[in-house]
């Protein structure tokens, strides 16, 4: 296992690079948006329309922060990672359009897991509070599609040194919570019957 510090838009080698139980630092742009977001920028990419955003090579973080504006400004005040498996019917499709890093609490499913590996992408586990999380967060760049909520719109953040983040799936098929899983449940049954 490694700690690594990576800059935002990723190339597919930075994250075959990567494997579970890694951490790594972001720096650069990252994209914040939940389910709303994830099921509108599926729909453009089937029907062919220009999302607001590129994914070649972006990252976006599983959350809904919370939003404050200044002086026309906007600035993020807490951004706590939400359940990724809630994004697992859309994050196929937008890494195959180019995503390389989905980033989150909990697990995802075998069918991302698979696009993963296929296309080559990463899932980062999230771990801190959210006024921590938010820290990394210097600058709101842009917001889009706010008709879906604030805390569903698509957020551009630029981030410096955000982390630790947990390599929890990696593009070669691993599954850091599988495996965790597995050995609890062979360590229960040693315990359960020694």
């Amino acid at each position: 296992m490694k700690t690594i510090k990576l800059d935002c838009p990723l190339s597919e080698a930075d994250v075959r690079e990567l494997h579970i139980g890694d951490t790594v630092y972001l720096n650069g742009v990252v994209y914040i948006t939940r389910d709303l977001g994830h099921k509108r920028m599926v729909e453009y990419i089937e029907q062919g329309k220009e999302l607001p955003i590129d994914l070649e090579g972006a990252a976006i973080y599983h959350a809904g922060p919370v939003t404050n504006k200044k002086n026309d400004k906007w600035e993020i005040v807490n951004c706590g990672p939400t359940s990724s498996a809630r994004m697992n019917p859309y994050s196929p499709s937008i890494i195959k359009a180019g995503i390389r890093v989905l980033i989150g609490k909990g697990t995802m499913d075998d069918v991302t897991l698979k696009a993963m590996k296929t296309y080559g992408a990463v899932f980062l586990a999230a771990y801190s509070l959210a006024n921590i999380q938010a820290k990394y967060f210097k600058e709101v760049l842009n917001v889009h599609w706010l008709d879906l909520s604030p805390t569903e719109a698509i957020w551009v953040i630029l981030v410096r040194d955000w982390g630790p983040l947990t390599v929890a799936m990696d593009s070669h098929g691993n599954n850091l919570y599988a495996k965790l899983t597995a050995r609890a449940q062979e360590r229960f049954k040693e315990l359960r019957f020694s």
